[in-house]
């Protein structure tokens, strides 16, 4: 019985949604937006900040970072020293690892290839609970100097360049100048942050031979042991610090802030990108409520156009919950519709993502659309179909009396009460689109002035690579030799302007840095407490080839040698810093613990340069000729007067010419580098403005489907001012008054949401208050224009009024037959 009576209320209510294709394609468009934005939005916050990172027990993982907080210096790498002391005096972390980011050559090859790899402990494998996909993972015998050349490949490698056959264990690569045995093939996934690694090799510790114990560049990776808190590992790593601090009081001056923190793996991740994220999930919920909004109007119009409707059956003794079954099949119908388009698009975004959004966003490529989104949309769209039927059905039973039987033209009347929700939804919707705008105005007027910000250089017209010489066949005077002769090279295409070489590129992810000490008079013989600065390997036209200006004495040029005079070229910042109103020429600073540290002659003063973000201030730098501090990894920069791109190829051939077996690697234009250093500014602003899209146009259809009803509603009050002779004016702030007054609410709503929400990302904002004045004047300007562009039909309708069919309509006339 009950099955036939469910069929009959879903054939009748297919029926009525068939004849009612308007409620049907408003509802579904208005849900499918709402929850596509919501799944969207709740994909990324699952899939980054929800699931655990792909290790067994990840939430036990953490990374180990060295803090100067009075130096500024929020975030540093340890020493293998502070490895090796830490691991020994830690009872918090059963197994603590070291990971040392590196490149590799591969060479002896058809098309020879730089690698991204790492030496890693032999220990990090098993700390991350990773096993080979083919052959064996380190042992403690590779970690022995002169033993350790031996390689993990990972599987894409594996697969892309020896075709996935197993015979790569029998095979030996040259890496670097020098032969490896391939031990083992890491399977897909196994990784540390945004790049999966090419080749994995372990780290040899010398421990009669160590680095300083400021010669900081690993990255420290552990995990806790079961029962382990983090609150008590990190207690621990403060006590382990203090003993540091004691036990060498010249490594960590009493005056900088030193200490060790611990930081989760997860949060290390992805801890920028989280208030973004959440903002922005937080942003997508308010936009399906506001979707939901809609839906309700549109269900309270179509209820009222069924209230005869509603009162016949009744009449004729249908049960009460029949009736409102069969408001709730049709507005869950429309609901799950519009969950369906949702998805759709969700699916779509989520794709286009994961296949072109920047690399800089963590975790962006694990993005799926799964299970947890799926529930989540279709439980929405139950809920709210549920919700929204249920009330539209206890209004319409609330208002089909019997005089709806007697007197047709009070059918589509609304009570007050309809009116007010009605009216309250529209505020709020205009409140909602009010606060995004303004938020995406500060979002946008933000990133416009990143784009703005002076690095420092002029990166147009500037082609940019890398190359990186292996150590054998190349010591520090041949590597100096093959940049001055490379140089030399490629001054000679045409449209070649400057040629120079850097060891540490700006913007890409590339740095060295450490502490020097500034000599406080000549006769002195003991150093000040050391100043952190960022450092660069430079030849002499690399000013010339940046123009970075030379603010005072020279730059450098071919009689600094490796047998004259050590001198050294600082910026604005660290000659303040360490000669505080003194002229820096002439004076003297070091390199503080460093092979060679000799004592280095200021010759020059160069204009500060932003080198890892346009949003954050110049580091401290200095620069030190290449040819007295070789390195072997540089970057070669060429300004042109050409397209860069256009000197790809004859550069190319260039490089082969001096070195057939060395690869080429980021050949691009350099202002492109500058440009990805922007790429989670600018993806964080398209999220905000296809939200700010969705959200106004919700608004927009709200304000429309009012002003429709406010209008029909009105006519034959309409016919009859016009009849009077009433003017335009009166008739149409007559029909649309009541809305300029809900979108003034709306206006004033928003505005007062925003002066709360606008400070709460704060720290997304680059140079922009939260009551900038600009984002805040156009936001409801904007929404103004578009409200009354969605106003215009219905308001060209009441002009269009015609007083003699207004007036019989109004009054029930018939035309004879």
């Amino acid at each position: 019985m009950w099955g036939a009576d469910g069929a009959r209320l879903i054939r009748a209510g297919c029926r009525r949604l068939r004849n009612d294709l308007g409620y049907v394609v408003a509802g579904t468009l208005c849900v499918g937006l709402g929850i596509g934005a919501l799944a969207v939005s709740f994909t990324v916050v699952q899939g980054t900040l929800l699931s655990p990172l792909p290790y067994p027990e990840a939430d036990r993982l953490v990374t180990l970072w060295c803090h100067f907080d009075e130096q500024g210096i929020a975030e540093d790498f340890l020493s293998e020293v502070e490895l090796l002391d830490y691991a020994r005096q830690s009872r918090a972390l059963e197994l603590v690892s070291g990971v040392l980011p590196w490149r590799f050559n591969l060479t002896k090859t058809a098309e020879p290839e730089q690698l991204v790899g790492a030496r890693v402990s032999v220990g990090l494998l098993a700390l991350l609970g990773a096993q080979p996909l083919l052959g064996r993972t380190f042992s403690p015998d590779d970690a022995v100097p002169g033993k350790d050349h031996v390689v993990l490949l990972s599987e894409s490698l594996w697969r892309r360049r020896f075709g996935g056959s197993k015979d790569i264990l029998k095979q030996e690569l040259e890496l670097n100048g020098s032969h490896h045995q391939v031990v083992g093939v890491l399977p897909q996934g196994v990784r540390l942050g945004e790049d999966e690694w090419d080749v994995w090799a372990p780290l040899a510790t010398d421990t009669t031979r160590l680095p300083p114990r400021n010669a900081r560049g690993l990255l420290v990776l552990g995990r806790m042991r079961p029962g382990v808190t983090l609150a008590a590992a990190r207690a621990e790593a403060l006590t382990i610090s203090n003993r540091f601090a004691s036990a060498y009081p010249d490594d960590y001056p009493s005056g900088s802030g030193w200490q060790l923190r611990l930081v989760p793996l997860k949060e290390h991740i992805v801890g920028e990108a989280k208030p973004a994220f959440l903002l922005q999930l937080a942003t997508c919920a308010l936009i399906f409520l506001a979707a939901c909004g809609n839906v309700f109007s549109l269900s309270l119009a179509r209820a009222a156009t069924r209230i005869r409707e509603t009162a016949i059956r009744a009449a004729l003794g249908a049960p009460r919950g029949a009736l409102r079954s069969s408001f709730l099949f049709e507005t869950t119908a429309v609901a799950l519709l519009g969950a369906l388009l949702g998805l759709s698009i969700a699916g779509l975004v989520i794709h286009l993502l994961v296949v072109a959004g920047p690399r800089q966003v963590p975790r962006l490529d694990e993005l799926r659309v799964g299970l947890p989104t799926l529930a989540l949309a279709l439980a929405l769209a139950v809920v709210a179909g549920v919700v929204l039927g249920w009330i539209a059905a206890g209004w319409a039973h609330r208002h089909a009396g019997w005089h709806h039987l007697r007197d047709a033209s009070e059918l589509a009347a609304m009570s007050r009460s309809s009116q007010r929700i009605q009216g309250g939804l529209v505020v709020l919707q205009v409140a909602l689109a009010l606060v995004v705008l303004i938020s995406t105005g500060l979002l946008t007027k933000s990133y416009l002035r990143t784009l703005r910000v002076n690095p420092g250089f002029e990166p147009d017209r500037v082609l940019s690579f890398q190359l990186f010489l292996p150590r054998a066949g190349y010591p520090p005077p041949a590597a100096v030799a093959f940049f001055r002769d490379l140089e030399e090279e490629l001054r000679t295409l045409p449209g070649v302007r400057h040629v120079a070489s850097v060891s540490d590129l700006p913007f890409t992810d590339s740095d060295s840095n450490g502490q020097v000490s500034a000599e406080s008079s000549p006769e002195a013989t003991t150093d000040h407490q050391g100043a952190a600065v960022s450092w660069r390997t430079v030849t002499p036209d690399y000013f010339e080839t940046l123009r970075i200006p030379i603010e005072r004495g020279r730059a450098f040029d071919g009689s600094d040698q490796v047998e004259t005079q050590a001198v050294v070229i600082v910026d604005p910042r660290l000659a303040a810093r360490l000669w505080p109103g003194q002229d820096p020429l002439g004076k003297r600073l070091r390199l503080l613990k460093w092979a060679n540290s000799e004592w280095l002659t200021v010759v020059g003063v160069v204009g500060a340069v932003r080198d890892a973000s346009l949003t954050l201030e110049p580091r401290e730098q200095l620069y030190l000729p290449h040819a007295q501090r070789s390195r072997r990894m540089m970057s070669l920069v060429l300004s042109t007067e050409l397209d860069p791109m256009s000197l790809a190829p004859a550069v190319q051939r260039r490089v082969r010419q001096l070195a057939a077996d060395l690869p080429i690697v980021n050949l691009v234009p350099l202002n492109q580098l500058i440009a990805a250093s922007t790429a989670r500014a600018r993806f964080n602003l398209w999220v905000f403005a296809l939200s700010t899209g969705v959200t106004v146009v919700l608004a927009v259809l709200g304000l429309y489907a009012l002003a429709a009803y406010a209008v029909a509603q009105s006519r034959r009050e309409i016919g009859l001012r016009l009849a009077l002779g009433a003017r335009s004016g009166d008739v149409l702030r007559m029909a649309l008054g009541r809305i300029l007054v809900l979108v003034s609410a709306g206006l004033a709503t928003g505005g007062l949401v925003s002066l709360w929400t606008s400070r709460l990302f704060q720290s997304q904002l680059f140079e922009v208050a939260p009551l900038d004045g600009t984002a805040w004047l156009v936001a409801p300007l904007l929404l103004i224009s578009a409200g009354s562009l969605a106003v215009l039909g219905p308001a060209r309708r009441a002009l269009s009024v015609s007083p003699i069919t207004a007036l019989r309509q109004g009054s029930g006339w018939r035309r004879a037959g």
